[in-house]
């Protein structure tokens, strides 16, 4: 079996966060994939594995054999090593993770316009008008407090802020690295800003979109309702529905 591999050494950390970001922070161009070099970087510098165990993760990732890791090659991936962290959790751990990864999600309502429109520029002004509020622009780079702040003021969950911003700029590094050679750290690469958060938000939820394609390619042949199915959801503030409840709605 290929996906037994060693757990990362490391409790917590990037894999707290989607899966759908974390390749979004690895995927800077939104092109649908990644080298393997990069995900080697990111298994080393991001999730503690050594050399050996980091060249295998990201073997694993390449079932193509092209050198090249596409967005539902790392999913796989990614869910294998969820699986291994949190068999031993405790529910009310992992209803603290859902509700972390469920801040995120909302946070990627920042970024939910398509690339062009109307909806898209008018988004993008209300939150640089919202960081000139407090002196600041989409270009000014972005630290931890400062997005805190914005995201207090946009209604949005603070808690997410942080480790967002994080390990969006350790990922950077490591993916840097991987393009650049192991040298390259010497002069790192530029800081996130606002406008690389944004982003980065845009990029995680084009990822998550497509986590519905089939779902409404099946509900379409079936001829089910789905605007309707979800109407009760549709009408929380936050929009969210949990995969359970999914189910339920869908028998």
């Amino acid at each position: 079996e290929r996906l037994r591999l060693p757990a990362p050494p490391v409790a917590g950390g990037c894999l707290d966060l989607p899966g759908f970001v974390v390749f979004a922070c690895m995927d800077e161009g939104g092109h649908g994939q990644v080298t393997v070099e990069v995900v080697r970087a990111f298994a080393s510098r991001c999730l503690g594995l050594d050399a050996e165990a980091a060249a295998q993760a990201a073997d694993v990732c390449d079932l193509s054999g092209r050198g090249f890791v596409t967005y539902r090659d790392f999913r796989r991936y990614f869910e294998h090593l969820e699986k291994q962290r949190v068999a031993l959790w405790t529910p009310e751990e992992k209803r603290g993770l859902a509700e972390f990864r469920a801040g995120v999600r909302q946070t990627l309502e920042l970024a939910g316009q398509a690339e062009g429109s109307v909806e898209r520029v008018g988004a993008e002004a209300v939150v640089d008008e919202a960081l000139k509020r407090r002196g600041h622009h989409l270009d000014t780079r972005s630290e931890v407090t400062s997005l805190e702040e914005l995201l207090q003021d946009l209604r949005m969950p603070v808690q997410v802020g942080a480790p967002l911003l994080g390990w969006q700029t350790a990922i950077g590094e490591a993916v840097y690295g991987a393009q650049h050679g192991n040298g390259c750290l010497l002069a790192p690469p530029p800081p996130p800003t606002f406008r690389s958060w944004l982003e980065l938000l845009r990029r995680a939820r084009a990822l998550v979109v497509g986590h519905l394609d089939a779902l409404f390619g099946a509900c379409l042949v079936a001829n089910v309702d789905v605007e309707g199915l979800l109407e009760p959801v549709l009408r929380r503030p936050e929009r969210l529905v949990a995969k359970d409840e999914l189910a339920r709605l869908l028998q």
